[in-house]
């Protein structure tokens, strides 16, 4: 995996996982709300990301969230959301991946240094890539 630190990066992942089918491919919907806490958290392209379905989110009844670890970097976004809402409420095990990312960063903090509390992103934007297995082992 490319860990992404300098200002400015595009890049485009591999193929599928073995035995899985590109399901959507689209950017991250919510980062305008989660940017601070992104900003000092390093993400990688190809990183897989936990999909978590939503169904109580007061704003979006089929949401799907996207993690990376224990934060949570947005969602897929509600005009796509109706199939893989439906998917993951059968059981399905669907896989999120980051597919490009694009950061640029401007820094307020002291000496300039990275990560810093201080660092807002300039631009952000992360595409990811949501997959479906081929067969339905694995279903619960």
């Amino acid at each position: 995996m490319h860990r992404i630190e300098s200002s400015r990066h595009h890049r485009t992942s591999p193929p599928p996982p073995p035995g899985h089918a590109l399901l959507i491919h689209t950017p991250v919907a919510g980062l305008q709300f989660h940017e601070f806490q992104l900003a000092a958290f390093p993400l990688d392209l190809g990183q897989r990301l936990r999909v978590v379905r939503e169904p109580d989110n007061p704003y979006d009844a089929r949401a799907i969230a996207l993690y990376a670890g224990d934060r949570r970097i947005g969602y897929v976004p509600r005009r796509l959301n109706k199939m893989p809402a439906r998917l993951l409420d059968a059981g399905w095990p669907l896989i999120a991946r980051i597919e490009h990312l694009i950061t640029g960063y401007r820094d307020r903090g002291p000496a300039h240094t990275r990560p810093s509390p201080f660092a807002y992103p300039r631009e952000m934007k992360i595409v990811i890539a949501l997959f479906i297995p081929l067969h339905d082992q694995g279903r619960s």
